[in-house]
């Protein structure tokens, strides 16, 4: 329960707009004689297609010196643009970070040994005993092009640092539909608690989309909900959505029927 409760909280964070996060006290209207205040929280999620992909991978190349390792990168750089382009994938959305070369201190020393080991006279084939890897990052725009694209560069013996990384380009929309849903639940708690008491609800008192929500109240209310958030199912990477989490709370006047 504590490692949902820590990942909702993430994830919440990292969906709610940066003003939203700031806790401040709130006057509300007084209640009246009889009612009773009710503090209702609320998930939305909404999963939607996502716009782009972004997949982190290393291009590496290996040589006898730290020079011919930079080359033979520099090569498979190339060769990987070039495949990247005839999968769709534009010059601009390819970012890769300047090479780094570095000499293999323990294959040169065991190179070194399997020589001094060699009983006949041939000389040996120089192994290779520097290393140079390059940092590649790029964003795939037409998400269904991501299974091929992981296809084509496991075959060249690169992998996804983290699998793709989902998003959207604009999240407003799923937003506005995430916060619906979250406020239409709030309701329908609200009506299923004062009907229990006798009561009615007679008022909306205060509504809120800060993260000074009581997170473990909603991880327990809302555990069919918050198992789903975080199945793998929901973010398997050849799946393309991008789950959007909104938290309310709503505050309601309660009054006898």
């Amino acid at each position: 329960m504590r490692l949902i409760i820590i990942g909702l909280t993430l994830v919440l964070a990292a969906s709610q707009p940066l003003a939203a996060t700031a806790q401040a006290p709130v006057m509300t209207q007084p209640l009246a004689a009889g009612e009773v205040l009710l503090e209702v929280n609320a998930l939305g999620f909404v999963t939607t297609r996502a716009d782009r992909a972004t997949l982190g991978f290393n291009i590496t190349g290996s040589g006898e010196t730290e020079a011919a390792a930079r080359a033979a990168a520099e090569r498979n750089v190339a060769e990987v643009r070039a495949m990247l382009r005839t999968q769709g994938v534009a010059d601009a959305d390819i970012r890769v970070q300047p090479i780094t070369a570095y000499a293999d201190s323990m294959v040169a020393m065991e190179a070194n040994a399997m020589s001094m080991d060699m009983t006949d006279t041939n000389t040996p084939e120089p192994a290779p005993s520097a290393s140079a890897n390059a940092q590649t990052e790029i964003t795939v725009r037409n998400v269904d092009r991501v299974p091929a694209i992981q296809a084509a560069l496991m075959e060249r013996g690169f992998f996804a640092v983290s699998g793709a990384a989902y998003a959207l380009n604009d999240d407003s929309v799923p937003r506005r539909q995430a916060r619906a849903q979250a406020v239409q639940k709030a309701r329908a708690d609200a009506e299923a608690y004062a009907a229990s008491l006798n009561m009615r609800v007679v008022r909306v008192v205060r509504v809120t989309e800060r993260l000074g929500l009581d997170l473990l109240t909603l991880a327990g209310s809302e555990i069919e909900l918050v198992t789903r958030i975080f199945s793998p199912l929901t973010f398997r990477a050849n799946g393309g959505q991008v789950p959007t989490v909104v938290a309310v709370g709503v505050d309601y006047a309660l009054a006898p029927r």
